[in-house]
């Protein structure tokens, strides 16, 4: 049985503000680490990776920030959960593998400090893994979010409808019931009248 929610690529939008003001430089802590251990320690090498980093890292997360709602928007259900983790995460991989590159060749072109070599293969491929593995790991971390407000949704959506239908139930037995109350009144009723009229007096009153 197939759960529809209307509009749930709307309705379980993260709040991720936070998320986004933590995960950027945190994102960007390892590629920081990557050209000391390859170029060694000078503040200056520090603070120009970790500006690029957050430049480039804050623009890459919105990108695929983006892509992650391109994909909900075509699988919003939670009966869809497989063709959509499996949509966001080859975007993650497919632009990943196409910004990273250019990230750090850009940071080789501007270096003002001359410590930054040109990149070798290995420094593209090296940079391209961490890249997809951390977009894997913050992807990941949606994912498991979105589900669950999903499936939060859908438990609400499944308690509503047992409600309507104990209400749709409740007001069909009252329209059942309500006439035989009335039936047995009126008979009660009607053998007070010969019996007792006072108390037949005191009953319909």
């Amino acid at each position: 049985m197939q759960t529809i929610i209307t509009d749930d690529s709307q309705r379980a939008k993260p709040n991720d503000k936070w998320f986004r003001l933590i995960g950027v430089p945190v994102s960007v802590l390892p590629f920081v680490f990557f050209y000391i251990r390859e170029y060694g320690f000078e503040w200056s090498l520090v603070w120009l990776t970790f500006g690029w980093g957050l430049i480039t890292t804050g623009l890459s997360w919105e990108l695929l920030r983006w892509w992650v709602f391109q994909a909900r928007a075509k699988y919003f259900q939670i009966d869809n959960t497989g063709r959509r983790v499996l949509l966001t995460f080859i975007g993650y991989a497919v632009l990943t593998s196409l910004i990273q590159p250019l990230e750090t060749w850009g940071l080789s072109q501007i270096d003002p400090t001359g410590l930054i070599a040109d990149p070798t293969p290995r420094v593209y491929l090296t940079h391209i893994a961490m890249a997809i593995s951390f977009a894997f790991i913050v992807g990941g971390v949606y994912e498991v979010i979105y589900y669950l407000k999903l499936y939060r949704l859908a438990l609400t959506d499944a308690e509503d409808l047992k409600k309507a239908k104990m209400q749709t139930e409740l007001d069909a037995l009252r329209q059942q019931v309500n006439p035989h109350f009335l039936f047995n009144s009126l008979n009660s009723l009607t053998a007070l009248i010969c019996e007792d009229p006072q108390k037949a007096e005191t009953f319909c009153e």
